[in-house]
């Protein structure tokens, strides 16, 4: 029975193409690499993912662009200084956060849509992107690898065909475990949107080029060879080249060298066999054309902002560790030392983008890098493998030519060259070992493979265990992810509609609080009151809630003094919170006001040591756009200035206030030393600093006995 079903079983096997099954468990690989637990590591949400994300919704909301989430960005002033503001819906640049391509804002809109602002829908574009990457990298080492040769004696053709038809898978599988790949892929950047399209324009490169020589060669057996007016027209794989190279400018400012590839390998090619490029013109013109014309919008955006083509450039450029500030060939010089090292243990410090110190490759993967360049160097530099350094290289140069080298983000675009020679080195190794082990061990192919395939796993278990077993558990991670403020931001997005709610100690970075708030920042306020003398009481009959930061102590006790146990909400290691209930807020004083702008809302007075303590509650009546002084006149009765405090509210400026809104401050104000006891008066108003002008007249507001 067995003899019987023996044929029908090889017959089965036989139709199953054991290619495609492994480059689909290589895939699966990459997705649960990037996709398991997306949502929590790592945890909360960095600014930076959180700002692409407010702008994702912004799109949603179809707000007017240019928009800038936060009041740190006081670049935006010079960003049109002289030149027009071109409002629009859609951008194509987003000026934010330094300024920032678009095709990844777009994209991520898609999730946030459908799930809301939550990590996971930040995250979930570069995840599957990060799973195209390994598909992108598979194709192209499948184009790149045809030339590998190796000897041919003692069964080294067997050795060769098994070994070289491995490459693209194994390749593959290098992208799915390199660690960085991981990291970017989890991470909700544009970076690792660049690695697809990276490969696969090198992919449609390259299959143009052998659709062309294919054309030349019937064309040439068939007698009409010279008779061919565009030489060896192919326009397909090369118009979708250049289509995908427009791409690639809206997605990171690294796809900015990717014509230089092809510049560089033309100019290879002009040199090896002018013949054979100059059959090739029209394609490459082709190349060229698509490639600007997809990218036209984004040029003449740059030249209509010529501050954005070097902004960003020129602030990576000359900050962080290593950079000479004015002198940059001094930091591309030190860039080449540090480039290096981040090979040898030396990787990117940045909690962001790496395990700290891990370096670029683990030594399994270096040491089959390492084989492959000396493969290419054995067999004398064939064209592909010109290519695959010449790509290599010029990936290298975005993380060469700025700061904070080495910056695993900016040479994100060397894995899939990286990959691919890895894998030539793999089936180097492979094909020479077998051989030489060939006459001893008949099956020296299984036995080489197995271990080969061995350090594979080793090497894939290493990067899982730095990334979801040391990085993940990494102490400072949570800090570094702003895990404090996604869960403030989480708190405020689940408070009353009809709340107030103001953070406090204030900060410059907010992206993440307002992303949890799914882009509604003006429900939230902040302040910092350095004196602890001010406190915004919200609008009148709304309740109030003040969400208090962990590390600051002071703002702590001051609250725990003005608020009653009961008044505390909510209490974890990140913040605290107290709530001021809706029946608490001033009624206003009739006939008080400064130019209809501000009115009193109540005011208090007590004496103690030497000082008179005067609390004004203001009542915001317009929105303002200016940053008001406030000022206390102690008066005698025949209205001689007796003793004066002049300062701004404290630490929540007037142009912040809303209207409606009412803000408390204590002033103390110092009284001259034998001043008479009796009856004073209390006068305050406004004004404005840089030119002295008031905000309406004095105004007293009442009466004080000074003992």
């Amino acid at each position: 029975m067995d003899d019987l079903l023996e044929p029908n079983r090889s017959s089965w096997l036989s139709r199953i193409n054991w290619r495609y099954v492994t480059l689909l468990a290589i895939l699966l690989l990459a997705v649960f690499l990037r996709f398991w637990r997306l949502g929590s590591i790592p945890p909360g949400l960095h600014h930076d993912e959180a700002y692409h994300g407010l702008d994702s919704l912004s799109l949603l909301a179809r707000e007017t662009f240019p928009i800038f989430h936060e009041g740190w960005e006081l670049y935006a002033q010079q960003v049109h200084d002289g030149r027009p503001i071109y409002d629009t819906n859609l951008p194509v640049f987003f000026e934010g956060n330094y300024g920032r391509e678009g095709l990844f804002i777009y994209l991520a809109s898609l999730p946030i849509a459908v799930l809301g602002a939550t990590p996971i829908a930040i995250r979930l574009v570069p995840a599957v992107a990060g799973v195209l990457a390994v598909l992108a990298t598979y194709l192209a080492a499948s184009v790149l690898s045809t030339e590998s040769t190796t000897s041919t004696q003692n069964g080294a053709t067997s050795a060769k065909s098994i070994f070289s038809v491995a490459v693209p898978l194994i390749a593959a599988f290098l992208v799915a475990i390199f660690y960085p790949a991981i990291t970017f892929s989890r991470l909700g950047e544009r970076a690792i949107l660049f690695l697809p399209i990276n490969a696969l324009v090198v992919f449609c490169f390259w299959k143009g080029i052998e659709e062309s020589e294919s054309v030349y060669q019937s064309a040439t057996s068939s007698g009409i060879g010279s008779a061919l007016p565009l030489g060896d027209f192919a326009p397909r794989w090369y118009l979708m080249s250049g289509i995908l190279m427009g791409i690639s400018l809206y997605i990171y400012a690294a796809a900015r060298f990717l014509p230089l590839l092809f510049l560089i390998y033309v100019a290879f090619w002009f040199w090896r066999n002018r013949a054979a490029l100059q059959r090739q013109w029209a394609n490459l013109i082709l190349m060229a054309l698509a490639a600007v014309v997809v990218a036209m919008p984004m040029v003449i955006y740059l030249i209509r902002h010529p501050f954005y083509l070097i902004l960003r450039s020129k602030v990576i450029a000359n900050r962080g560790e290593g950079t000479y500030p004015g002198r940059p060939w001094l930091t591309w010089i030190n860039n080449l030392g540090r480039v290096s090292r981040s090979f040898l243990g030396q990787g990117d410090p940045n909690l962001i983008h790496n395990l700290p110190g891990r370096s670029f490759l683990d030594p399994i993967q270096l040491f089959f890098v390492l084989s492959g360049l000396v493969a290419i160097i054995f067999r004398r530099f064939k064209r592909r493998e010109v290519f695959l350094l010449i790509w290599l290289i010029v990936m290298l140069l975005p993380g060469i030519l700025s700061g904070d080298a080495p910056h695993f983000g900016r040479l994100i675009g060397i894995v899939p060259p990286l990959a691919i020679i890895g894998s030539l080195g793999i089936a180097w190794l492979g094909t020479i070992i077998s051989n030489r082990l060939l006459p001893i061990f008949p099956r020296s192919i299984l036995i080489v493979g197995g271990g080969l395939m061995i350090l594979l796993i080793l090497s894939a278990t290493l990067s899982v265990y730095d990334y979801f077993g040391r990085y993940a558990n990494h102490q400072d991670l949570p800090g570094t992810f702003d895990t404090a403020d996604w869960q403030i931001g989480q708190y405020a997005a689940q408070l009353p509609e009809e709340a107030a709610i103001y953070l406090t100690p204030n900060q410059e970075q907010m992206a993440t609080i307002y992303f949890a708030l799914e882009g509604n920042k003006e429900q939230l306020r902040s302040f910092h009151s350095p004196a602890q003398t001010l406190l915004p009481l919200g609008h009148q009959a709304q309740p109030v809630y003040y969400l208090v930061r962990a590390y600051s102590q002071e703002v702590l006790a001051r609250m725990e003094n003005r608020f009653s146990e009961d008044q505390m909400v909510e209490s974890n290691p990140e913040f605290t919170a107290y709530l001021r209930p809706a029946d608490q807020g001033g009624q206003g004083r009739e006939g008080i006001s400064w130019s209809g702008a501000i009115g009193l809302s109540e005011w208090q007075v007590e004496q103690a040591d030497e000082k008179l303590f005067v609390t004004l509650s203001w009542k915001t009546m317009v929105e303002m756009d200016r940053d008001y002084t406030a000022y206390v006149h102690i008066l005698s009765e025949d209205g001689s200035l007796v003793a004066q405090m002049d300062r701004p509210p404290d630490g929540y400026p007037t142009s912040d206030w809303s209207p409606g809104e009412i803000v408390e401050d204590r002033y103390a104000v110092q009284l001259p030393i034998g001043l008479q006891s009796g009856t004073y008066l209390i006068q305050s108003g406004f004004y404005y600093l840089p030119t002295q002008e008031r905000l309406g007249e004095p105004a007293v507001i009442g009466q004080v006995e000074i003992q």
